[in-house]
């Protein structure tokens, strides 16, 4: 198994992390609600697919779990990841006089590589490999009212992935590490169906230090009564 496959892998996933697994984003100040989200990922070398859910606390606080499996074309490899995060939406317009918005993301992804189980030989058996992300990132972003009730938000995103690899088969061995900056931008489109139920519609690319990877994705949010 190739550490491309690996590389591959970590370019397709990472973009589950953007702002699309966080509601707060777009829900007001003080008041909750809950999100489920699901989407595909694609690039030169494979592709993938994707669900999560979240939850908002306060509109400012959001908590949000994804998992994602993807298929590499060249091999076979397959692979897994799980995904929890965090957003804080440090800086909204309702609290302050801002023209663009502000959230702050932590993302840990756990992800196993697969390797096809033909792909070995009588000098060579395919193993696992382990890899562990910390992603914390910066997204801004701003909210751009179409109609009463259909909202437009583009986004740009900056991140930084710390991540080490560990070959797995009874036993660890470090593969190294893999430290990569991620630059991403995108758009959501807001369409509330009723005062508390809210369709999206999400595009996004992201580029890192070797892929470039476009993502789509579409989910609901139902936002909590007021408190």
């Amino acid at each position: 198994m190739t550490l491309k496959c690996i590389f591959i892998f970590i370019s397709v996933v990472i973009i589950l992390s953007a702002n699309t697994y966080a509601q707060g984003d777009y829900i007001e100040n003080c008041r909750g609600g809950a999100q489920a989200v699901g989407g595909l990922q694609i690039n030169g070398d494979a592709d993938g697919f994707s669900g999560g859910i979240s939850g908002s606390y306060k509109g400012i606080i959001d908590f949000g779990l994804a998992i994602g499996y993807m298929d590499i074309h060249e091999n076979g490899t397959r692979a897994t990841t799980f995904s929890p995060s965090i957003f804080i939406h440090a800086v909204k317009p309702s609290y302050f006089n801002t023209p663009v918005s502000v959230s702050l993301g932590f993302v840990y992804h756990d992800q196993t590589t697969k390797p096809d189980e033909d792909a070995g030989n009588e000098y060579y058996t395919p193993k696992k490999v382990k890899a562990d992300y910390y992603i914390p990132q910066i997204i801004v972003y701003r909210n751009y009212e179409v109609n009463p009730s259909t909202v437009i938000q583009p986004n740009l995103g900056l991140g930084y992935a710390f991540g080490n690899r560990f070959l797995e088969e009874g036993y660890f061995e470090g593969l190294g590490e893999d430290n990569q900056v991620i630059f991403s931008c995108g758009a959501s489109m807001f369409f509330e169906n009723n005062e508390n139920s809210i369709f999206r519609a999400d595009l996004g690319v992201q580029v890192d230090e070797r892929y470039t990877t476009v993502g789509i994705q579409l989910g609901l949010i139902y936002k909590l009564p007021k408190r």
